[in-house]
């Protein structure tokens, strides 16, 4: 019969009970079946049968629709009516799916549905199978947010070795997640990513800092780069996003315009040294003796403080060397590549008689368990742990030492490694010796894959240089009137 709303209407699960009794006693008189056959099934009928858990349970009603094969409509027990596909996949397993539920759709409109998925029968699809996957893949994407994507991101960054994953963190968890950390990250949007740069230079002008709003927000539109890119690469990522919504922002500034120029004076170089004394005998636990001597040995060295605050006394060395023909005892301290920002190669800083001297300074604060493998610049509430990066120290100690703000702004640590560079070219120091010293990786071929010498002497050379002239500083001595010679390879 061909379903219709009238047959439906009238059609209730009593009924067809009733109509399922009248058949049996049909065959039980025509002698198809003996009466205890027709007592079972009548009683399984009218009272459902065993299930496995020992609850009862009925057998559903179906009526078939004669236009469309496999289309029908399901009555519960409770009279809940729904239409209902029948069909064979193409390895022969028969599937029965949930079209809709009446009164939700017309009759027209579900016979409309089911014959949508007929034709995809016919070409050989599984529709049921289809609707499941969507099902599992929504499933899952509810819990792919962004708020997941950051930690598995950091987490990779964090077993990768990278250095900067703990500032990642802290940006995702500063800026990202609170606007769209709950947000699919498969819902992602350039809107969404513009909101959060937006956010970030509203901040920054709150603050009367639209230069420093700028920079953050192009650091954070550089991480959403790399965070959905990481999606897209990822083999569980990847199957929720298909596209990074960051890559198509332009830049809120142009990096070339964030290039710090700033670089310490001779006499700003005193004032800091005078700094730290002043501080030391404060005696601030933000300023402690030893946040003051790695402060200073960076001044010595131009090495990065992540490189310093790293340093154990098991890099730290003194060895007979050959200088240019003559047997010289030189302090050094070899860097693990896996402690320098290019993980590619150790770098070794010879060490000048004054950073030495800051070195040894040091031997009275290792901790309990003081020994090669303790910090050089342990720290103060941890000593078996090294310093952390101390930004509230050094802010301080450039209040201290009244470091005149310029247009680029305060101070910023990374000036110190500027100021060390620009001194040693003062100084007549040759580039390729300047960029040894700072671990610079080199431009040209020839230095990046065929020159293997190690500028030792050039680097201890230069060293020396630098540090007398942050002596003389000091002390306000005026340089001689002569020149000095850099050794000769």
């Amino acid at each position: 019969m061909k379903l219709t709303k009238r047959i439906i209407d009238r059609t209730t699960y009593e009924s067809w009970q009733d109509e399922q009794v009248t058949l049996l006693e049909s065959r039980w008189r025509a002698g198809d079946i003996d009466e205890a056959e027709l007592k079972s099934k009548v009683d399984v009928v009218r009272n459902g049968y065993a299930g496995k858990d020992g609850s009862r349970q009925f057998k559903s009603c179906i009526l078939w629709d004669d236009q469309l094969k496999g289309f029908g409509l399901r009555v519960t027990p409770a009279n809940v009516k729904t239409f209902i596909f029948k069909y064979r996949t193409e390895d022969r397993r028969t599937r029965v799916m949930t079209v809709c539920r009446y009164g939700d759709k017309t009759v027209d409109q579900a016979r409309g549905m089911a014959s949508k998925l007929r034709g995809k029968v016919d070409d050989d699809k599984d529709p049921l199978q289809e609707k499941r996957e969507r099902r599992r893949k929504a499933k899952r994407s509810r819990k792919q947010t962004v708020r997941h994507l950051a930690d598995d991101y950091v987490e990779r960054q964090k077993k990768a070795g990278r250095k900067s994953w703990f500032q990642e963190k802290q940006r995702l968890e500063k800026d990202v997640i609170p606007v769209i950390g709950d947000k699919p990250a498969s819902a992602v949007t350039q809107t969404d990513v513009e909101r959060i740069l937006n956010r970030i230079q509203r901040r920054a002008m709150k603050s009367n800092q639209k230069r420093g709003g700028k920079v953050q927000a192009n650091r954070t539109r550089t991480l959403l780069v790399s965070l959905f890119n990481y999606a897209l690469t990822d083999t569980e990522w990847r199957e929720f996003v298909v596209a990074n919504p960051a890559a198509l922002i332009a830049r809120p500034l142009d990096e070339k315009d964030t290039r710090r120029e700033r670089v310490l004076e001779d006499h700003e170089i005193k004032s800091l040294w005078l700094a730290l004394d002043e501080l030391k005998e404060d005696g601030s636990r933000m300023f402690h003796p030893v946040v003051a001597a790695g402060f200073w040995f960076r001044m010595l060295t131009g090495q990065r403080w992540s490189e310093v605050r790293s340093m154990k006394w098991s890099d730290v060395t003194t060895e007979t060397s050959d200088i240019h023909g003559e047997l010289v005892d030189v302090a050094r301290w070899l860097i693990p590549k896996e402690q320098t920002k290019t993980r590619k190669r150790e770098h070794l800083v010879p060490l000048s008689p004054q950073a030495e001297a800051v070195i040894e300074e040091m031997r009275g604060f290792q901790g309990e368990n003081g020994g090669l493998e303790s910090y050089v610049f342990p720290s103060p509430r941890k000593p078996d742990a090294p310093l952390a990066h101390s930004c509230k120290a050094f802010a301080r100690w450039r209040e201290q030492a009244k470091i005149e703000v310029t247009d680029e702004g305060p101070l910023r640590q990374t000036d110190i490694r500027r100021t060390v560079v620009t001194g040693m070219s003062r100084l007549g120091i040759p580039l390729e010796i300047r960029q040894a010293v700072v671990n610079h990786s080199p431009q040209d071929v020839t230095r990046q894959h065929y020159d293997r010498y190690d500028y030792l002497a050039e680097k201890r050379a230069a060293l020396l240089r630098w540090a007398d002239h942050v002596d003389r500083s000091i002390s306000d001595e005026k340089p001689q009137a002569k020149v000095v010679r850099m050794p000769q390879r």
